[in-house]
């Protein structure tokens, strides 16, 4: 079996849809099957004189107008899809989506579109994010400049939807709460593209001192180790159609605190810390929550009290990892449902 990987975003530059879609064909080749990677612009393809048998693309209708014009109706489209509102019909009608989560399939079916394939998540190699032991996380924080109190962290983009200014100013109201936290971001930048600076922002509220920032690009051991070496791990983002980052940190056994919203609220196995504070607004039709930042502080407070609590949330959130994220059984899933349109 022949399957086409299609990525919205070029090969060129690292991006979480390549990063996915590697990890991905090396599962599918373990477990027998012919994998040619691409990007949108079906590079390296010219060449190619090999049948395909399905292609699988990750990315939004828009980025594969190219794929559409260009691939042979004689093997099906799957698009691994995630949708923030009811997606035009139109603009699916090649492809056979195949969601992300539940949310997403719902937004599928209110399109008025009745051919969707099953719900597949994304998935990461279980070998490389493990719970690391007492020893080893005391060795990663010093190691990442950490001391021994409670340590947060979070993982993503410095971008407007991801609201890592909302994190720093969890930091400030649980420093003003009495409790002497640290954070570590991993993102692409400090400054971001619209202006934002979390250096001069965490000045502004004078946590400077209790935060870290990670913008280097950082391999799957020091991933592992920075997931590891946290007490949480916090998302605030105002909408994620999945989050890989949470899984990871789920899988490192690092409890989770989120929204209980599409993405995050769909992964997590729990709800001990669910932020419920937020307000809701609607933004070209797509319902986004901006967190309360003082109420992801009471939360975190709340927790921090508590750590048994965290202990038995770590545990469950690494038995759901190897449960559903598995990336030999995401593979597996796709040969499964490839197999039935082929």
């Amino acid at each position: 079996m022949t399957i086409l990987l299609v990525s919205g975003l070029t090969l060129e530059k690292p991006n979480s849809f390549n990063r996915q879609l590697t990890l991905l064909g090396a599962a599918l080749k373990k477990q027998g099957a012919c994998v040619l990677l691409t990007g949108p612009s079906l590079e390296g393809l010219e060449n190619s004189k090999m049948a395909v048998d399905a292609a699988l693309l990750l990315g939004y209708t828009d980025q594969f107008q190219l794929v559409q014009q260009q691939a042979s109706h004689d093997f099906p489209l799957f698009l691994w899809s995630q949708f923030s509102r009811a997606p035009d019909r139109s603009s699916l009608m090649p492809f056979i989506p195949v969601p992300l989560t539940a949310k997403t399939a719902q937004y599928i079916r209110e399109s008025g579109l009745q051919r969707i394939g099953p719900i597949i998540p994304h998935g990461i190699d279980l070998s490389l994010y493990l719970p690391l032991n007492r020893d080893e996380k005391k060795a990663c924080r010093a190691a990442w400049g950490l001391h021994n109190g409670l340590v947060i962290g979070t993982v993503g983009a410095h971008s407007r939807r991801k609201r890592l200014d909302l994190v720093v100013k969890t930091i400030h109201h649980l420093k003003r709460m009495g409790l002497e936290a640290e954070l570590i971001i991993k993102t692409d930048r400090n400054r971001s593209l619209d202006g934002e600076d979390l250096e001069e922002l965490a000045r502004v509220y004078e946590v400077l001192s209790s935060i870290h920032i990670v913008t280097r690009e950082l391999n799957e051991p020091e991933l592992r180790s920075l997931y590891g070496c946290l007490d949480i791990y916090i998302n605030l983002s105002e909408w994620e159609g999945f989050c890989i980052p949470i899984v990871e940190a789920l899988a490192c056994g690092t409890p989770v605190a989120c929204l209980p919203l599409q993405g995050p609220g769909e992964i997590v196995p729990y709800d001990r810390l669910f932020i419920q504070g937020y307000r809701q607004f609607d933004e070209n039709g797509t319902l986004l929550c901006e967190a309360d930042p003082e109420e992801a502080a009471k939360i975190i407070l709340h927790a921090a009290e508590k750590p048994a609590i965290l202990e038995e949330l770590g545990g469950l959130g690494t038995g759901e990892a190897q449960m559903r994220f598995d990336i030999q059984e995401v593979a597996r899933q796709w040969l499964e449902l490839i197999k039935k349109w082929a």
